[in-house]
């Protein structure tokens, strides 16, 4: 009897040692990165990748879940998110005789029709939506985007979701499938104010795996 009252309690021990690596396994994500207690879903697929890059689609919403590992009291819950430039190719966009850098942009939230709740919020995106007009709903005036310089930027906008405290954030770049070009207009007198902004901004976020989703809800 207390032989088996020792593999009993020898097989319970084995079985919660691996369903603590299990745990541990599922948010490294596969033991590549640090424990997440704040992690993203979108199309009910976790994101646990610090930096990742996605694909949306125009008058699709895509809604994205915040969740924490472990439960927090009322008063820790909450998260933030925001949109900022993405210039894996930096460029250099003008504004009447002001010179602005692409990577030192304002914060372009403004810009996208995201609607935010306690636990979620969806991002609603259109064609329109390339890298001159968001400046131009940022800054409010015409915009001189040089095309090429800025088409080299696959993933101009990066999402960036924060936990509470801010320990963990998520850098999820993105592109707008099927956005139209951007429009070839004058390009203003030489720059007589070179701008100095005080923004905040990121380093742009290299990507290693690209994950394309292609759906709405």
């Amino acid at each position: 009897m207390k032989t088996f009252v020792q593999i009993l309690l020898y097989g319970c021990l084995v079985v919660f040692v691996i369903g603590i690596i299990a745990v541990i396994y599922k948010y490294t994500n596969g033991f590549n990165e640090d424990f997440k207690t704040f992690y993203v879903e979108y199309n009910g697929e976790q994101i646990l990748t610090e930096k990742t890059a996605i694909e949306l689609v125009p008058n699709d919403v895509h809604k994205f879940t915040v969740k924490y590992t472990f439960d927090k009291d009322e008063d820790n819950r909450g998260y933030t998110v925001k949109v900022l430039s993405n210039a894996t190719a930096d460029f250099e966009f003008r504004i009447g005789n002001k010179a602005y850098t692409y990577s030192k942009a304002k914060e372009l939230t403004e810009a996208f029709k995201i609607i935010k709740d306690e636990t979620s919020f969806e991002i609603e995106v259109d064609e329109s939506e390339n890298i001159q007009e968001v400046l131009k709903r940022v800054y409010g005036d015409t915009v001189y985007v040089p095309k090429a310089q800025a088409d080299r930027n696959e993933y101009p906008f990066v999402l960036v979701i924060s936990s509470y405290n801010g320990n963990v954030n998520y850098y999820i770049s993105f592109k707008i499938k099927g956005v139209s070009e951007i429009e070839e207009i004058p390009l203003p007198d030489e720059p007589t104010e070179p701008d100095t902004p005080t923004y905040e901004h990121v380093e742009s976020v290299e990507i290693p795996q690209q994950i394309v989703f292609t759906g709405g809800n």
